[in-house]
């Protein structure tokens, strides 16, 4: 499965990963196999035109979220709004609300490889 995943999808992908178990642990991070691919875990994922960068190894992810992240910039927060986010993560939403609203951001996470790729891409998209 992971191979033929890897055939269709490259160049857009390097690695196929299996999640295995539930999330967990103080930084809510979960156990993978590597299917098919390099065994590198770093990630480029580009949602909305916001670039983040990180690794799936040290952060939680959940792409499905995306939906809600929308829902919120798009409905709930105003321009120039100041957001607090107290469960960051890599900062979709936080990056995301400033590049679509002009939000300011207060944010935090308890993983501080997640605030570090937070930092990380909150400067490379400006």
């Amino acid at each position: 499965i992971g191979r033929v995943m890897l055939d269709r999808l490259q160049p857009s992908i390097r690695t196929v990963v299996n999640k295995l178990g539930e999330v967990g642990g103080p930084y809510r991070t979960y156990q993978m196999d590597l299917m098919a691919g390099d065994d590198d875990y770093c990630v480029h994922v580009i949602e909305h035109g916001v670039s983040l960068f990180f690794n799936l190894e040290k952060v939680y992810w959940c792409t499905r979220l995306e939906g809600e992240r929308t829902y919120m910039i798009e409905n709930e927060f105003k321009p120039n709004q100041l957001i607090a986010d107290a469960f960051c993560g890599v900062g979709a939403l936080c990056i995301r609300s400033v590049t679509a609203k002009g939000c300011r951001v207060l944010a935090n996470d308890l993983n501080p490889d997640a605030v570090r790729y937070c930092e990380d891409s909150a400067s490379r998209n400006g």
